[in-house]
């Protein structure tokens, strides 16, 4: 015994073999034998093509062994695809090494069929496959014979292959190279003359010669002629080739004992599992399979039926093209309810679909096939849906910072097909994590973004995420910063072709940290214009750009083209089309302090700040923005004076300018005024836009929130989630914009969607007043039953607006104004 090393068999044990008292066919009988298992072909990987390692000859990166790790550790190169690269692909090597020892030891011993498919959206071609296996006989351990000697090569193919019914493998090259072939079929007749028989057989072998995604068998014909000697007894006791054989003849032979491998981190059950795989996890043979938005590796082996179900007036994207590799067509047909076609496309390399359906009756089907299967299609699907009803939560806090969400069906039906979809930055959808699901009145899912099912090799691919539903829901998002500070991420009100965002920071500032972005919502293409103002109102940079279907752009200080930002200026935003709907926020972040604030409507309507409080306690900062082309006669009175202007605050507020107010110095604000407890009404012969801010004393987090307009006055509000303790506090404030005093409800949901029973409560407020509530204290030991709270107004007709509060002493603060209900 001995160890012996060639360029493709790594370790492989040799071992002699006497034959003896073999009977041999029959004088003018011609037998054909063959191995249970016909051995696959596949490609021999050259070394100097590093097919396996970087996907030279193949499809680049990822290779197969970048792509084997990427599925099973999340990225690469690591260990494996190195450590392959060290040893194999090395250009002193001759151009014949390769790897055509091991594809025949796989394709002998890997008994079964090897198409492509897609595993967790990850597509595993037959090349990425075969190649895989074929590393994972790196280092088999072998029985070994000489093919050099006729009497031993005959030998050989009765007991493998007639006997024992299984192949082996045969170096046919007569020269120094080598090319080894698994052996499997023969067709043998011989005649014999005394004590000597003349052999002619053909040896059928499965071709290497093939390209990697080659499926099924590719033979090769080897035709032998030897003559073998026979003792009195009829044993072969020697043999000597004839004709061409003399010189064309089989030189090492082995025959697998054990398989084995030397490539690190290449687990055989997980390389098994991937390569027995077929199809996609959405095959489900002629049944229609649901899609959510997202994008989606397939593969077409039979019909491939898809539903498309959204809502009437919304529209459906869909692309589709083929992969590389994917085959050379695909038909697509897409019909709706009534089966009448409303798209059929045949899809090539150089015609993948684009299109777009404005769901007129809904659901639809998609069809995809192709008349011949035997090239099987590979292609890529990605799916979005636009609907009225959206909310952008345009920003996930990494490295180690969190993101939750409360998700409510505050309704009195159940909601349809609501579902969380991540996006990427140019506003492609990646996958829906969470739905589709319907959604009981009353139903609340609360969960954190890092407990959803997301493919961590695309995490840092999702730049935004949409909670979509059939009508509106309460979302609500909470996030933290990465020094501490917690703020609320609720996006969706404030919307349009021209939008506002009323901060700006100078850059190289160490305890400052601020992002910006904007996000076309439409599905269209868009054309806006980013003008930057300082607080003075004089332009710094003006820029224009193209933003894709919910593309996002992002700004921060320092990049191009807003290099020059300066602390307290705005960004006024809008776009070249009326129709188009655009939304924006920026974050910042000053030491443990983290605050978002959202696009801004501009408009002229006079605005809302609900309330100012204790100024011993709390600071109020009142921005506001003249963004009219002249200059703004500003007034700020206070709501319960009535008529009575004494008090009122007049401003002149130059073109273009921001200004910062507080509040809290400017105002009264102990209980003794009268009009403590009044909103203030902020209005201009401009128009104009703001925020109100709140700092407590207690603490180094702070909240802004947007001013109240007549689109956030409704009869009814609802605080979409209550917090459940564990530290956190909820306040609410109620005002009214009325002309006459009212009378409302604050009612307590509980899950069933139905109000608890003995908790409802009654307010009066008077023309221009607020109360300020704590929802802890208004329901002692009940917070945890409630899911969502209403507050309606008694009398149709009668408005209220408001505003929450969500607080933590370790933690921080966030808000934002109560949403309006539509019914």
């Amino acid at each position: 015994m001995m160890i012996h090393l060639t360029n493709r068999i790594i370790v492989i044990l040799v071992m002699g073999f006497i034959f003896l008292n073999f009977s041999l066919v029959s004088a003018d009988v011609v037998e054909t034998h063959q191995a249970v298992h016909t051995p696959w072909s596949g490609y021999w990987w050259p070394y100097n093509g590093c097919g396996l390692g970087s996907g030279k000859d193949y499809y680049g990166h990822p290779s197969p062994l970048e792509k084997y790790e990427q599925y099973v550790h999340g990225s690469y190169p690591l260990e494996l695809s190195n450590w392959y690269r060290d040893n194999f692909c090395q250009e002193e090597y001759p151009p014949w090494y390769g790897h055509c020892g091991h594809w025949s030891f796989a394709a002998l011993y890997e008994n079964f069929e090897i198409l492509p498919s897609s595993i967790d959206n990850y597509v595993f071609r037959v090349g990425d496959k075969k190649g895989l296996l074929t590393l994972l006989h790196s280092k088999s351990v072998a029985a070994w014979g000489n093919g050099a000697n006729p009497d031993e090569f005959h030998l050989w193919l009765l007991k493998y292959i007639k006997d024992e019914k299984r192949g082996f493998i045969a170096d046919m090259d007569k020269g120094e190279q080598v090319w080894q072939y698994p052996v499997y079929k023969y067709t043998m007749s011989s005649q014999r003359t005394g004590n000597t028989e003349s052999v002619h057989v053909t040896v059928v072998c499965a071709d290497d010669s093939v390209l990697p995604d080659f499926i099924g068998t590719k033979n090769r014909y080897y035709n032998f002629y030897y003559t073998l000697f026979l003792n009195s007894a009829g044993d072969i006791i020697g043999g000597e080739w004839t004709g061409d054989s003399l010189i064309e003849h089989p030189a090492q032979m082995y025959a697998t004992l054990v398989s084995g491998t030397d490539a690190p981190l290449l687990n055989p059950d997980t390389v098994r599992q991937i390569a027995k795989s077929k199809d996609d996890s959405l095959e489900a043979g002629q049944v229609s399979v649901p899609l959510s938005p997202g994008q989606y590796n397939l593969i077409l082996l039979d019909p491939d039926h898809y539903l498309l179900d959204t809502d009437k007036g919304s529209t459906i994207s869909l692309s589709i093209e083929l992969m590389q590799g994917g085959g050379d067509y695909i038909n697509a047909v897409i019909t709706d309810k009534n089966q009448k076609v409303v798209l059929n496309h045949t899809i090539a390399a150089t015609t993948p679909l684009a299109a777009k359906i404005l769901s007129e009756n809904p659901p639809y089907l998609l069809k995809l096939s192709k008349t011949d299967y035997q090239t099987p299609g590979i292609y890529s699907v990605v799916y979005d849906n636009f609907r009225e009803f959206s909310n952008t939560t345009p920003y996930i806090p990494r490295d180690g910072n969190w993101s939750g969400f409360a998700v409510t069906n505050y309704s009195k039906t159940p909601l349809e097909r609501v579902m969380l979809t991540t996006y990427t930055k140019a506003g492609k959808p990646i996958q829906t994590l969470w739905g589709p699901l319907t959604m009981t009145p009353g139903q609340k899912k609360l969960f954190l973004f890092s407990s959803l099912p997301y493919r961590q090799r695309q995490y840092t691919d999702v730049e935004s995420v949409r909670i979509s539903s059939a009508s509106d829901i309460g979302t609500l998002n909470l996030i933290s910063g990465r020094k501490g500070g917690v703020a609320e991420m609720v996006h969706g009100r404030y919307r349009g072709s021209h939008i506002v965002l009323p901060d700006t920071i100078e850059d190289f500032q160490p305890s400052y940290y601020m992002f910006g972005k904007v996000i076309n919502e439409s599905d269209t293409a868009a054309g806006i214009t980013l003008t930057l103002y300082n607080a003075a109102g004089a332009v710094l940079k003006t820029a224009s750009m193209d933003l894709a279907p919910r593309e996002a752009y992002e700004f921060r200080p320092g990049w191009y083209p807003f290099t020059n930002m300066t602390n307290g200026g705005w960004m006024d935003i809008r776009a070249e089309d009326e129709e188009i709907i655009l939304t924006g926020f920026q974050h910042i972040e000053k030491n443990k302090a983290i605050v978002t604030n959202f696009a801004l409507p501009a408009t002229a309507s006079n605005k809302i700040v609900p309330h100012v409080p204790f100024s011993n306690t709390w600071k109020t900062e009142l921005v506001l923005i003249n963004t009219g082309s002249q200059k703004a006669n500003m007034i700020l009175h206070r709501a319960m004076a009535g008529l009575d202007t004494r008090s009122d605050i007049r401003l002149e507020v130059n073109p273009k300018a921001r200004i910062v107010l507080p509040l809290h110095d400017l105002l009264e604000t102990t209980a003794a005024y009268p009009y403590y407890r009044s909103i203030v009404s902020v209005s201009s012969d401009q128009t104009f836009t703001g925020y109100y801010a709140y700092q407590s004393f207690h603490y180094d987090d702070h909240v802004t929130l947007p001013l109240l307009d007549e689109n956030d006055f409704a009869g009814a509000l609802v605080l979409p989630h209550n917090t459940q303790g564990n530290g956190w506090g909820t306040g609410v404030g109620i005002f009214n914009p009325g002309a006459s005093q009212i009378n409302f409800d604050i009612k307590p949901y509980g899950a069933g969607g139905t109000v608890i029973s003995g908790l409802t409560q009654t307010r009066t407020l008077d023309s221009g007043e607020y109360a300020v509530l704590d929802i802890a204290a208004m329901f002692p030991g009940n917070r945890s039953k409630i899911t969502f709270i209403r507050f309606e107004t008694q009398k149709p007709g009668d408005i209220i607006g408001g505003f929450h509060l969500y607080y933590n002493l370790k933690t921080g603060m966030c808000g934002e104004n109560l949403q309006p209900v539509k019914e």
